[in-house]
């Protein structure tokens, strides 16, 4: 557990060096709150990859879905906000919140997806 912890913070760490280069923007969020949102999400993130990872041995599947529910999210929320010319705040929240959410969860897999390599290399035969 203590080594996830650590991909979890490692993971932290790349996704907010990522949006800080302009990941974030560059796939939709908007460039006020384009490097805050995986600083809000970067916490988050590794409570939902410890929080997975000692409740099911799916951790790495249910982490993945995850990312591609709340992907959905921040897309619908940005084009219902646009389409609204920034009226619908339901629609705003979404987007913001869904960003959160996408750079959370991002942390989650990277940080299972690492655990999910080392466990494997560890287990196979050496050659």
């Amino acid at each position: 557990m203590k080594l996830l912890i650590l991909y979890g913070l490692i993971a932290a760490c790349l996704v907010c060096l990522l949006a800080y280069f302009g990941m974030t923007q560059a796939l939709g969020a908007h460039p006020w709150w384009a490097f805050d949102v995986a600083l809000f999400g970067a916490v988050p993130g590794i409570l939902l990859a410890v929080g997975l990872a000692y409740v099911t041995r799916f951790a790495l599947f249910f982490a993945a879905f995850d990312l591609a529910l709340s992907g959905a999210i921040v897309w619908w929320g940005k084009r219902m906000f646009v389409v609204a010319n920034g009226d619908n705040a339901l629609a705003g929240q979404m987007w913001f919140f869904g960003w959160i959410a996408v750079c959370a969860c991002a942390v989650a897999v990277i940080a299972l997806l690492v655990q999910k390599i080392k466990s494997d290399a560890a287990q196979s035969p050496a050659n």
